[in-house]
């Protein structure tokens, strides 16, 4: 799942693929604060554990992926794990968050 925001607020989300890239057709119900400082911005997101596709009975960690993208005179892609640019599956390096325990329901896939 992926849920995009801008430093204007402006919010776009949906399904990613490493092999088809966004499907923009699911619309997940959730919250984006933003905030422009004269050093950049920032974004805080509410997404209720009933909108994530999860099973809360298995037990394995969960992983994050954070980009940052900046269209300037060049396009600059900062990630928070370890990507590489001849990776083929930019999610297979998200870090894992370990911890969560006796979660709600959530979405099934």
């Amino acid at each position: 799942q992926v849920f995009y925001v801008n430093a204007r607020g402006a919010i776009m989300d949906g399904m990613y693929s490493d092999m088809t890239g966004d499907d923009t057709a699911p619309d997940y119900d959730y919250q984006v604060a933003t905030a422009i400082q004269d050093d950049g911005w920032s974004a805080e997101y509410r997404i209720p554990f009933s909108e994530i596709a999860y099973d809360k009975n298995a037990d394995k960690p969960w992983s994050l992926l954070v980009l940052r993208n900046m269209m300037r005179d060049q396009r600059y892609r900062m990630y928070s794990g370890g990507v590489t640019r001849a990776a083929s599956c930019n999610l297979c390096f998200s870090d894992e968050i370990h911890g969560l325990k006796n979660l709600p329901s959530g979405m099934n896939w």
